[in-house]
């Protein structure tokens, strides 16, 4: 475990997997928008994490949603992505990989 477990620390990691065109957030759609319009009172508008870390205790679990390029076998480019994740993480740590397009 080398990579800061922060989104910014982990992006990279998801965006450097061979066959992954873009990354989003995983989080819903209402979540995002109440996180924006939040932080856009605050006045430091930032844009939705692309990795959500969860942390309890000694559980951690990270999720993300990936695009992936049509020509590269979806199954293998989320299972690299989820074992990419899994090497930067603790023992025990979960990774949930949604594709959320194939272009």
């Amino acid at each position: 475990m080398s990579t800061p477990l922060t989104s910014t620390g982990l992006s990279p990691i998801v965006r450097a997997v061979a066959g992954v065109t873009d990354v989003y957030s995983p989080r819903p759609a209402l979540a995002q928008v109440a996180d924006m319009a939040t932080a856009a009172l605050r006045g430091a508008p930032v844009p939705p994490p692309e990795v959500v870390v969860e942390a309890a205790g000694d559980a951690v679990s990270v999720s993300t949603r990936i695009a992936v390029d049509r020509a590269a076998g979806t199954a293998d480019v989320a299972r690299g992505v989820a074992d990419a994740l899994l090497d930067q993480l603790p023992a025990g740590a979960t990774v949930s990989v949604d594709v959320g397009r194939i272009s």
